[in-house]
């Protein structure tokens, strides 16, 4: 998810998320055990952050889909997530 915040903050200026020590909010550093999750349609992964989670309020809900490789090794089988 760290990967997918720093890509889109490079490749996006409008884009911010609080991963580093200098940020206001507390940094993020990993998913809680209750995070909102869902699989989408082509069967991965969407972590999903509610406004200010980890981020600013104007960034809304954030998601980021997980590729199924890093997944892979603790996935029960690939019925769902593939």
């Amino acid at each position: 998810i760290k990967e997918q915040m720093k890509k889109q903050m490079k490749e996006d200026s409008n884009k911010m998320y609080w991963i580093g020590k200098q940020d206001m909010a507390e940094p993020f550093k990993k998913i809680k055990p209750d995070q909102n999750f869902y699989i989408n349609s082509k069967g991965k992964l969407v972590i999903s952050f509610n406004e200010y989670d980890v981020a600013p309020g104007y960034m809304g809900v954030v998601e980021f889909t997980i590729p199924t490789s890093v997944l892979k090794d603790v996935l029960v089988s690939d019925m769902y997530i593939h």
